[in-house]
């Protein structure tokens, strides 16, 4: 399993179904996979929870986080 099947199979078991809003952030260097993980899981959530809803926010600095949380 590469580093990012650990990332994957690691982040599954973090995430429950629950009631209430969840929010995750994923961090590390560039090029480990941190955009593959943010997609699959993005994709697993909507065929396996399709009431939910998930939000792409980029975090470059806090002035573009603030605005796309605003537009969201």
């Amino acid at each position: 399993m590469d580093h990012v099947g650990i990332w994957k199979y690691n982040f599954e078991l973090s995430i429950r179904p629950s009631e209430g809003c969840c929010r995750y952030a994923i961090y590390g260097l560039g090029g480990c996979g941190k955009t593959a993980l943010a997609l699959e899981t993005a994709y697993r959530t909507r065929e396996q929870q399709p009431q939910r809803a998930v939000f792409w926010v980029p975090a470059i600095d806090q002035a573009d986080f603030e605005q796309a949380y605003r537009e969201i």
